[in-house]
């Protein structure tokens, strides 16, 4: 069975993003939002924005891309996927953290 890699963006509620790539979405999510430090300790626990590809080069590559946009780019692409900023793995990786 092949694996799946994916590209995240995460966020606070003051709209601070952080780019990541992993194998593993929701135990990533989840991992971040126990941890004291790093994004959890920003807020960044929100995952606003997220595309799956077939090798962790790929992955890889495009975090490297999207690391390369303007703020406002970025901020285009969460909005025109995901409008409102929710998190959207709320459900499935607990509660978001505050920011």
């Amino acid at each position: 069975m092949p694996r799946t890699y994916w590209t995240y963006i995460l966020a606070s509620r003051r709209r601070r993003i952080e780019i990541g790539v992993t194998g593993d979405l929701l135990r990533c999510i989840r991992k971040r939002r126990a941890r004291a430090h790093g994004a959890a300790a920003h807020g960044m626990t929100m995952l606003v924005y997220f595309e799956s590809a077939p090798s962790a080069r790929e992955a890889i590559a495009r975090q490297r891309e999207l690391a390369g946009w303007r703020r406002e780019e970025t901020v285009a692409l969460i909005e025109a996927w995901n409008a409102q900023w929710l998190d959207l793995a709320a459900d499935r990786a607990g509660a978001a953290g505050t920011g």
